[in-house]
C-alpha cells in the first residue's frame, strides 16, 4: 500500500506565485467582490498563506474546485480496481479528555458553539486528486499534490448586500 505523505516545502513552491499576505488577500477579495468578479480564495489556518484568484485566471492544472454554482472539475474517467484506505483516529481516551474540557468550558459559559475536530492521519493507495475525484460533497477543492478538502456545509452566503456566515 502506498503511503500518501507529501513533501510540504517542495510542493508549496508550486503555489508560491499565488501566495499573498493576509492584508493583500483581504484587499484583493474586496477589490474583486466590489467589481462583481467571481473568485476563489484559499486561506490556511494561521492566515500565513492565502490564495485569491479570479476564476478566469485560475491555474486549472494546479487548483480544481467543484461548488454548486461553479466548477472547473472534469468527471472521473477511471477508478482504481481496489481502494485501500486505513485511518488512524485519535485514541478514545484523548478524545474523552478533550471532550470533558469542552463540556466544562461550555458549562462555565465560555462557549456556546464549538466544532471539536482532530487531525486523522490516513494511509491509502489513492492520490489526493483521486480522493478529490471520488468524494461526493457539495463543496470540494484540490491543490495539486498538496491539499484536498470537501464539505457538505455552506460557510458563507451573500444575499443582497449582506454576508451571512454559517460556521
Amino acid at each position: 500500500m502506498q503511503n500518501q505523505c507529501f513533501r510540504y516545502l517542495d510542493i508549496r513552491t508550486m503555489f508560491e506565485d499565488l501566495y499573498m499576505s493576509e492584508s493583500v488577500a483581504r484587499a484583493k477579495m474586496n477589490s474583486l467582490a466590489g467589481a462583481g468578479v467571481p473568485f476563489l480564495f484559499v486561506i490556511d489556518f494561521d492566515k500565513q498563506h492565502s490564495i485569491v484568484q479570479s476564476l478566469d485566471k485560475l491555474e486549472n492544472e494546479l487548483i480544481h474546485y467543484d461548488f454548486p454554482n461553479a466548477s472547473n472539475s472534469l468527471p472521473l474517467t477511471q477508478k482504481k480496481s481496489k481502494i485501500e484506505f486505513e485511518k488512524f483516529p485519535v485514541h478514545f481516551d484523548e478524545f474523552s479528555r478533550v471532550h470533558e474540557q469542552v463540556i466544562a468550558e461550555i458549562l462555565f459559559g465560555n462557549s456556546f458553539l464549538l466544532n471539536l475536530t482532530f487531525e486523522t492521519p490516513i494511509k491509502t493507495n489513492l492520490s489526493l486528486k483521486e480522493i478529490f475525484d471520488l468524494s461526493k460533497s457539495k463543496y470540494r477543492i484540490y491543490l495539486k499534490d498538496f491539499f484536498v478538502s470537501f464539505s457538505p456545509e455552506t460557510f458563507i452566503k451573500i444575499i443582497g448586500n449582506k454576508i451571512f456566515s454559517y460556521p
